[in-house]
């Protein structure tokens, strides 16, 4: 089994005195990984950064960090920002703290850990 917990931090820009500026280009990128071996376990513990445009939030595309609607946090509809390689399948877990990747053969189990500036308003 394959674990991966990611942890999402998101730049919207700074506030000044007249308006919000929005970074010119999307672009984020991976702050530290962490792997970890348990028996017959394996646990990846991922901490990314984006730089999002108004609306979008630092998410994961194709096992990639990626600036994704913010919608998809907010109704936790993870499999909606297509997280899973094209030839695996995508489920969220009943309590809805993430997703599972499954190419029939092999289970990653992704679990969402956001923290609060990542997910303000």
């Amino acid at each position: 089994m394959f674990i991966v917990m990611l942890f999402l931090l998101s730049h919207l820009g700074e506030v000044s005195a007249f308006a919000t500026q929005e970074p010119l280009v999307e672009s984020c990128e991976i702050l530290s990984d962490k792997s970890k071996h348990f028996i017959g376990k394996e646990s990846l513990e991922r901490t990314i950064k984006c730089a999002c445009r108004s609306g979008k939030i630092a998410g994961t595309s194709r096992e990639s960090p990626a600036c994704v609607p913010e919608y998809i946090f907010w109704a936790e509809l993870w499999c909606d920002m297509q997280p899973c390689l094209t030839n695996e399948t995508c489920t969220v877990h009943y309590d809805m703290s993430g997703w599972s990747c499954s190419d029939g053969v092999k289970v990653k189990n992704i679990n969402i850990k956001a923290t609060p500036e990542s997910l303000r308003r």
